[in-house]
């Protein structure tokens, strides 16, 4: 049950669906991306879920290749604080609108209750490496506009 939410949560974001995605995620979700991560921080709510989900537009600015596959989820424990679901995949993407594509594996655990998901936490490969793109595709794109 856990895993299929889930599923359609991450489908959700793909299609950009909001009333799918307000019914998948409870109202005080938290969303916990690496402070290395140029869109580093705590967001909660579908609000935040919304900003998250800009910000990180700017910095994936062409998603493809295995992003448009199905992520592997997994089911890894169920506890009394929710069940903890693992999804796998692969980040495929220019950087910051630069000619930089990055690739590399990502896993985020998701905490589930009730039917919702309730904690989100991504983790990346390297998240210096994506830093240092995004910043130096952000130099560049500063550079060709002066």
């Amino acid at each position: 049950m856990a895993a299929e939410v889930v599923r359609a949560f991450n489908e959700a974001c793909l299609r950009g669906d909001w009333a799918a995605l307000e019914s998948l995620i409870d109202p005080d979700l938290e969303i916990h991306e690496a402070p290395s991560m140029p869109y580093g921080g705590t967001f909660r709510g579908l609000e935040g879920l919304r900003q998250l989900m800009g910000l990180a537009r700017a910095v994936w600015t062409d998603l493809g290749g295995d992003n448009r596959q199905p992520y592997k989820v997994f089911d890894l424990e169920s506890t009394d604080d929710g069940d903890l679901v693992l999804m796998l995949g692969k980040l495929d993407s220019r950087v910051g609108g630069g000619d930089t594509r990055m690739q590399m594996t990502i896993a985020e655990i998701h905490r589930v209750v009730d039917g919702r998901i309730v904690e989100l936490t991504p983790h990346y490969w390297d998240t210096a490496a994506i830093a240092a793109a995004f910043a130096a595709a952000s130099q560049h794109n500063r550079s060709t506009v002066e």
